[in-house]
C-alpha cells in the first residue's frame, strides 16, 4: 500500500492574509474616525458609503443615506451647477471638481460646504463610483458674512461723518 502526502508551507500566505486585515482595518477607522465627511457615489448619485463626520454634517443615518442621491442633500439652487460638474467627472471629461454649495440638512436647516469630488476608475479607463471629501464651512461663511456687513456699516458711518463735518 502505497500512500502519498504532500505538504504546502502556507505561511507566508497566512501572514499575507493577516497583513491585509490590518490594513483594511486601519483604512476603515481612519474614514470613520475622519473630522471631514466622507461618502462614495454611484454613477447616477446614489450614495454608497457614508462616514459618521458626512452623517453627522446631513443629519441622516447610514441606512437612510443608502436610499438617496447627494442631489436630494444639495440645495436646489446648486443642483444645476453640480449635476454638470458630475456629468463632467463621470464622462471623463475632468477626473474631480471642487465647490462650495449649500446642504439641507435632514431637519430643514441649511449648511454651507466645501466638496472636494473624485471619480474612481476601473482598469479600463472608465469611471466606477465617485467619492468626496465634505467639510462644513459654515461658521466661515457666516464670519465672511458679519466681516462684510461690518465694513458696509462702517462705511456708511465715515460717509455720514464726512456729510456732517463737510469734508
Amino acid at each position: 500500500q502505497l500512500m502519498i502526502s504532500t505538504v504546502w508551507d502556507v505561511t507566508e500566505r497566512k501572514q499575507a492574509e493577516e497583513a491585509l486585515r490590518e490594513s483594511e482595518e486601519k483604512l476603515h477607522l481612519i474614514i470613520d474616525t475622519s473630522p471631514v465627511g466622507i461618502c462614495t457615489v454611484d454613477p447616477l448619485g446614489n450614495f454608497v458609503t457614508t462616514n459618521l463626520a458626512y452623517e453627522r454634517m446631513v443629519g441622516y443615518s447610514k441606512e437612510e443615506l443608502r436610499g438617496l442621491s447627494f442631489f436630494d442633500v444639495t440645495h436646489p439652487d446648486n443642483r444645476p451647477k453640480n449635476k454638470k460638474l458630475f456629468q463632467d467627472m463621470f464622462s471623463l471629461k475632468t477626473k474631480n471638481f471642487f465647490m462650495e454649495k449649500r446642504y439641507i440638512r435632514k431637519d430643514g436647516a441649511m449648511i454651507e460646504v466645501a466638496v472636494h469630488a473624485t471619480g474612481i476608475m476601473d482598469a479600463e479607463g472608465n469611471t466606477i463610483f465617485g467619492t468626496a471629501f465634505v467639510e462644513d464651512i459654515n461658521d466661515r461663511k457666516q464670519a465672511e458674512e458679519s466681516l462684510r456687513e461690518s465694513e458696509a456699516t462702517h462705511k456708511k458711518m465715515i460717509a455720514n461723518i464726512s456729510d456732517v463735518i463737510g469734508i
